[in-house]
């Protein structure tokens, strides 16, 4: 559990760093200080946020390009209302638009399937946001008619807008669409999920602080927090983009590239096992892709808990194991273990009507659904060092001792 959560101690850090810079206290005004002497401030949050548009474009995930091209145009109309010292925006109006709108873009966007740019639903999606912002800038230097503006200052006097204009109203608003978009989003978003509630928590300083009267430091805090959400979102686009290279997204494991750099890394002694899945092309054949894609990924829960040593998904059924610093004939009886356990599972096929939460069976229940399984089993080749100088000849040994493995009639471990 917390090597899940840790890809998010960064962004998790970052947020607590910019909550207190927004306390009122002398940490926070000696943090505000220090950044108000940084020069580039002023323009780092439009510089995120704009990286973040094409990144997501490129990623497919419009979930992060179009709500961040909304933020970019509403931090420009935020300064002009609240911190531009001619400006005639109706600045309450302004703050409730993008209160409302910003958490809501967010969270329609990751409820939303994604589709991509390039198509009708794509071309929708962002005429919807283009027209969003286009709006926003129309209201914020008043090209819009006068009774509308009168008519829309009245609208927002009633009702649960005025709530809009207020602290505790405003972190209700983001705190729902954060709990929102925590439940409701889809489970293979879940990276894009954690760091879109961490970002929209990152501009609530930046939509409260306005509403406390002048303040020297106002157009710093603003920068920053819109900074700090641009920031959270980069985030969340360069690890999605790690994970589809360096993880595989059927079983979780590691790639053949990941494997390859940490072959890259090691030192002089270390030991290898290729793990196969016996007759899987018959299973294939029998029960179909889906059964397949199943029993890799029950495979993968079992490799993956040799013990002291790191698994990967190597390519089709075939697994890779690698032990640092550890010979081939030390390594073999925990082969031989994996090799036992997966001989003694049954994988029980998935019906359609499989309820979410597993059942509480009794001990011969649970036996008989055993029984009625699927035997898995797997062969594994061992090699180490003592074969070969180079990680290359390593991996071509233990290939070979898989091999025979498969040759000796398969269910079994071969030492190279």
């Amino acid at each position: 559990m917390t090597r899940r959560f840790l890809p998010y101690v960064p962004p998790a850090l970052l947020l607590a760093a910019l909550l207190l810079a927004a306390q009122d206290g002398d940490c926070g005004s000696r943090l505000l200080g220090w950044l108000a002497e940084q020069p580039y401030l002023g323009i780092l949050p439009y510089v995120v946020l704009a990286l973040c548009v094409p990144l997501g474009v490129r990623f497919h995930l419009t979930a992060v390009a179009f709500p961040n091209l909304f933020l970019a145009t509403a931090l420009h109309c935020l300064a002009h209302a609240f911190c531009a010292a001619d400006s005639e925006a109706p600045a309450r109006i302004v703050l409730v638009a993008v209160v409302a709108a910003a958490p809501l873009n967010t969270f329609l966007f990751l409820l939303l399937r994604e589709r991509g740019v390039w198509n009708l639903r794509g071309a929708t999606r962002a005429g919807a946001i283009l027209a969003e912002s286009l709006a926003l800038l129309m209201l914020t230097y008043r090209q819009i008619p006068s009774l509308l503006l009168e008519k829309l200052d009245v609208l927002l006097s009633r009702g649960f807008w005025p709530w809009l204009t207020r602290p505790p109203g405003i972190a209700i608003w983001i705190g729902l669409s954060c709990a929102g978009i925590l439940a409701l989003a889809r489970r293979r978003q879940i990276q894009l999920r954690i760091c879109s509630a961490l970002a929209l928590c990152a501009l609530w300083p930046a939509l409260v602080r306005p509403l406390s009267g002048p303040d020297p430091h106002g157009e710093v805090l603003v920068a920053a927090a819109f900074s700090v959400a641009g920031i959270v979102w980069l985030y969340a686009i360069l690890d999605l983009a790690w994970g589809s290279a360096y993880v595989d997204p059927l079983t979780r494991l590691p790639t053949r590239r990941a494997l390859n750099e940490d072959l890259a890394k090691l030192g002089r002694v270390f030991a290898v096992a290729m793990v196969d899945v016996d007759h899987f092309k018959r299973l294939n054949d029998q029960y179909g892709h889906q059964i397949g894609d199943q029993v890799l990924r029950f495979v993968a829960a079992r490799v993956q808990r040799a013990a002291g040593g790191k698994a990967y998904r190597y390519g089709g059924e075939e697994f890779a194991i690698l032990w640092p610093n550890r010979a081939a004939p030390e390594i073999e009886g925990r082969c031989k273990a994996i090799r036992e356990h997966m001989a003694d599972s049954r994988f029980v096929l998935r019906s359609s009507d499989r309820p979410k939460r597993r059942p509480k069976r009794s001990g011969r229940a649970r036996r008989r659904q055993r029984a009625s399984g699927i035997a898995v089993t797997v062969s594994i080749g061992v090699a180490g060092t003592e074969t070969g100088s180079t990680p290359h000849e390593v991996i071509a040994a233990a290939d070979q001792a898989l091999y025979q493995a498969k040759r000796r009639g398969r269910n079994r471990v071969v030492l190279a």
